[in-house]
């Protein structure tokens, strides 16, 4: 059994449940796939899965793909600034702070 098949294997109640969900992301990020709505717009839930993988990012919330801290933690994390700005909502392409990170 790997980290990423721990939230799919788990009970419902248990894909609700902050702490579990916390930890799972932080061992493998793309675990916020099978969280819970709630959680995947639960900012420090997102931002601990996305800088354990950026690419957990396409498992966030609308309103959190909207966050330019959300953005800025996937942009530091190791993702393709191109493929974060594809995965966030396109306000932030036009976001200064969010833009002049994706240019580093």
């Amino acid at each position: 059994l790997n980290a990423d098949q721990v939230l799919a294997m788990v009970n419902t109640i248990l894909t609700k449940n902050k702490t579990v969900v916390l930890e799972a992301v932080k061992v493998a990020g793309n675990s916020l796939k099978d969280a819970s709505d709630g959680m995947k717009d639960d900012k420090e839930v997102v931002k601990a899965a996305v800088h354990a993988n950026a690419n957990a990012l396409q498992f966030a919330s609308s309103y959190l793909k909207s966050s330019e801290d959300v953005a800025l933690t996937a942009l530091t994390s190791g993702l393709n600034a191109d493929q974060v700005l594809t995965m966030v909502n396109t306000i932030l392409t036009k976001n200064k702070t969010v833009v002049l990170e994706a240019v580093k």
